[in-house]
């Protein structure tokens, strides 16, 4: 296994404003900005998304026990989707149905936008699976969108093909070696969207793909429980499998996809020791034109992590931006103002994420250009 060089670099925080150095020194900084004192319930799920078609991108949380709601940019009004939307972790927002609004999905229910102002919503129910984890994507190449997810405990994954937001149709795949962790992506370059979880992948046969097999492929001996995100790391042009620790101690990694998907991965070490890292994002933090990696964990020392990538993902420097456990946490330029924010919630207890905490946004306030 090759291990990645990292260093970490001391965090300045004060007054709610983080301030660390980017690239060639440059400062970069973070402003906590919360949202609501505390959220929807135990609010597992959070997405982003402009659902009023203003421009501006929204802000979704809920779940677990509690309503779903989204917040509207730019005062953050807090706007009822269901008042007892009950659910784990996996979400997703897109137009599901092509009318030019967007769509929610939270477990097993597609929330459709009717009026395009996210104030009437419609709810389907695609049938019956797990929903830690889900991913939305044209599997079949039919022109419409599938709905891909499973549970937090068991290793099925659940299809949905679509026929049409009110029509679904389902099959499993059973990956055994894995329990968490979901993405999609065309890992074997073959024109077909494959599946990955914490510790294989699943080459999407092509043609009838309900009937067909889904050959499985070992990329690493994970931890069962895991997350897991798609992304070229190295800049070579291949998907390579970033994973995290999403329920327990480990480590933050990225495996480099060889030429032959079906070889063996190279283990490029991020973060040696870290506790529940429940979610990862892949942008460009700081402008550089090199991929970096968000991440937040929630038990143990409940750090905020960017990771900047100094080199094609082997030289790594890691920045704690917060301690407070913020769990599930999402990044996108939710300003527009071409930096990256990241939205979460705060986890209040030690070791778990039950209670409602507060809804914040670390909102990046650096110099024009530094991203």
């Amino acid at each position: 296994m090759s291990i990645a060089r990292w260093k970490a670099k001391l965090l300045l925080w004060c007054l709610g404003v983080g301030l660390l150095l980017g690239a060639q020194g440059t400062p970069l900084s973070f402003r906590r900005v919360q949202i609501d004192k505390a959220s929807p319930g135990s609010a597992w799920i959070k997405s982003i998304g402009d659902l009023n078609g203003d421009g501006l991108p929204d802000l979704i949380i809920g779940g677990g026990n509690g309503p779903l709601v989204w917040y509207q940019a730019p005062f953050w009004i807090k706007r009822t989707i269901d008042p007892t939307a009950q659910s784990q972790s996996g979400s997703a927002v897109v137009d599901i149905d092509k009318d030019g609004d967007l769509d929610v999905i939270v477990g097993v229910a597609l929330y459709e936008n009717l009026n395009a102002r996210g104030t009437s919503w419609k709810r389907h129910v695609l049938g019956n699976a797990g929903t830690h984890d889900i991913v939305v994507a044209d599997l079949n190449k039919d022109g419409k969108l599938d709905v891909i997810m499973r549970g937090e405990t068991d290793t099925v994954i659940t299809v949905f093909l679509q026929n049409s937001k009110d029509s679904w149709r389902s099959f499993e795949i059973d990956p055994r070696r894995s329990r968490n962790g979901l993405d999609v992506g065309d890992l074997d370059r073959d024109g077909w969207l494959d599946l990955v979880t914490g510790s294989v992948w699943m080459k999407n046969p092509g043609g009838d793909i309900a009937r067909s097999r889904w050959s499985e492929h070992t990329y690493t001996d994970w931890v069962p429980y895991a997350t897991v995100v798609l992304a070229d790391i190295n800049g070579d042009g291949r998907l390579d499998v970033l994973a995290s620790p999403s329920e327990e101690k480990g480590r933050v990694s990225w495996f480099a996809n060889p030429l032959d998907p079906t070889a063996r991965w190279s283990e490029y070490v991020i973060e040696p020791s870290v506790d529940s890292v429940h979610s990862l994002d892949v942008v460009d933090m700081d402008g550089d034109g090199r991929l970096d990696v968000v991440g937040s964990e929630f038990r143990g020392d409940k750090r905020l992590f960017v990771w900047l990538n100094r080199g094609g993902g082997e030289e790594w420097e890691a920045h704690v931006l917060a301690r407070e456990g913020l769990h599930q946490t999402r990044v996108a330029d939710i300003g527009n103002d071409g930096d990256y924010d990241i939205f979460g919630h705060v986890c209040p207890e030690p070791e778990a994420c039950f209670g409602t905490g507060p809804v914040v946004l670390m909102e990046n306030r650096s110099s024009p250009g530094i991203r």
